[in-house]
């Protein structure tokens, strides 16, 4: 699933905040050469003229401040907003009980490999799919180390619905954490193919953001994390797969839905829309409203001040 993010000023007008640096050439001011008036001769010495050079124009020295280190989303699905630096910081907090979240509120998510940006992990199998088979989450390892015993994480502040050291059997034991939102709506983080033995955690714990749920065990196929993001299920694992498409029964793109959390907290942004094509192309500006795009084949148009869908036309 590709996202498209809008930050203030909208994108018709982000031109305008772009540091605009004009270089002066230095010029230097040279006086025309005067025609001398004939005059009689005289036997006095004239007086010699000093002329003063010019004063060169100093071109002016900007001083330009390095950008941070972007931040790229792990997914294989790019973004068409960059993220520079720690995304989202400023919204940290800890987490503190209150009516509705006795485990605390979510100030934003990490990833549950390597957080907060999972920078050393790889997205081996993605959400979703096709066919009689459908993947209802994301499956993680460490890049370049074995997955074997890496730490898996709490991507927020929750608390544990469920924690079970043998949740899916040979396939070894499951987390699921329930995350509430400052507005009251909750989410449940999913955490799979976790070592029977590093699983001590009950029902009912709090967590914060960070915190160790496990460590990655040995299932029937290779060491991964299997991750989801759910809206039901809080005290039963589930199955990892099914045959219908996961959206339409309660399942998130878990990558997605991280970054969309991220974007969605930053300074200045107005709306998130999820775009229905991966073919989607970004035009560019049609009016001070409207962003114009081409997507399946046909030309859109998008309203800049909340993401909805103007009009199609072939």
């Amino acid at each position: 699933m590709t996202l498209l993010a809008f930050l203030m000023p909208l994108l018709g007008a982000c031109r305008q905040h772009e540091p605009e640096v004009v270089y002066e050439s230095a010029q230097t001011h040279v006086p025309a050469t005067a025609i001398p008036t004939p005059t009689r001769l005289s036997t006095s010495t004239p007086t010699p003229t000093f002329t003063p050079p010019a004063t060169p124009t100093l071109t002016p020295t900007f001083t330009t401040t390095p950008a941070p280190t972007p931040t790229f989303t792990p997914t294989p699905t790019a973004l068409p907003v960059e993220v520079f630096g720690e995304s989202g910081r400023f919204r940290v907090s800890t987490p503190s009980p209150q009516a509705g979240a006795p485990c605390g509120v979510v100030d934003l998510f990490d990833f549950p490999l390597d957080p907060p940006d999972a920078k050393n992990a790889s997205l081996v199998m993605g959400f979703g799919g096709g066919g009689s088979r459908y993947h209802n989450g994301d499956d993680w390892v460490l890049a370049r180390l074995s997955s074997f015993g890496a730490s898996v994480h709490s991507i927020g502040h929750g608390r544990i619905t469920y924690a079970e050291p043998r949740g899916w059997g040979a396939d070894k034991g499951v987390v699921i954490v329930r995350h509430t939102f400052s507005g009251g709506s909750t989410i449940l983080s999913f955490y799979g193919h976790l070592e029977p033995a590093s699983v001590v955690l009950k029902p009912g714990d709090c967590v914060a953001r960070g915190d160790q749920l496990g460590t990655i065990g040995r299932p029937r196929t290779p060491p991964h994390l299997h991750f989801e993001i759910r809206s039901h299920t809080p005290i039963e694992p589930g199955r990892g797969y099914q045959s219908v498409d996961p959206t339409s029964v309660g399942w998130e793109p878990p990558s997605q839905y991280i970054w969309n959390n991220r974007i969605a907290t930053l300074p200045g942004v107005r709306w998130i829309r999820p775009l229905s094509s991966k073919s989607t192309r970004i035009l560019g500006s049609l009016s001070r409203d409207t962003l114009v795009a081409v997507e399946d084949h046909d030309l859109i148009g998008i309203n800049l001040l909340d993401g909805s869908l103007r009009w199609r036309q072939p």
